[in-house]
């Protein structure tokens, strides 16, 4: 009688195994994705990344606030970034330079007052969404990509 009773609860056995390898697969491509070295490469060389990011606050007690952003990332891993104020001011270009590494973007700025020559490092993070945010190596906010457009499409300069 045992073996009969096993014998039936065979199909639904095969049913449960079945529907939780079929879940192993869709929920990996659901979870974010931390970008290789390669990945980064392939994504943002001589492209123009579009976003918002965090500016840090000039004074301890001043808020942090989001800026807009365009940065093209050229194939020579020469950079142009141009943020926009919150309060709707006039863009600020940057320029710098750019390198990946094993799992992080790398750039530093040569115009900037404050960061001069400073090498700054982020984590890129695909989101489902299609977005991509940027993490600092101690796991805070740097940004977010909304948009990856081919080559540099506003001719930042």
């Amino acid at each position: 009688m045992s073996t009969e009773r096993n014998i039936q609860r065979l199909p639904m056995i095969t049913a449960l195994i079945l529907a939780v390898a079929l879940l192993v697969p869709v929920s990996a491509v659901l979870a974010d994705t931390l970008l290789s070295g390669k990945e980064i490469k392939q994504l943002i060389n001589n492209n123009t990344a579009v976003g918002s990011r965090i500016k840090q606050a000039e004074s301890v007690g001043y808020p942090e606030v989001w800026v807009q952003f365009k940065t093209y990332y050229g194939a020579d891993r020469k950079m142009v970034d141009v943020g926009y104020a919150a309060s709707g001011g006039a863009p600020f270009p940057a320029h710098g330079d750019w390198k990946v590494t094993k799992q992080n973007l790398c750039f530093s700025y040569r115009d900037s007052k404050k960061d001069r020559g400073k090498l700054k490092c982020v984590k890129v993070i695909k989101k489902i969404d299609g977005t991509y945010d940027l993490f600092r190596g101690d796991g805070s906010a740097y940004g977010t990509w909304n948009q990856i457009l081919p080559g540099n499409h506003y001719n930042l300069k």
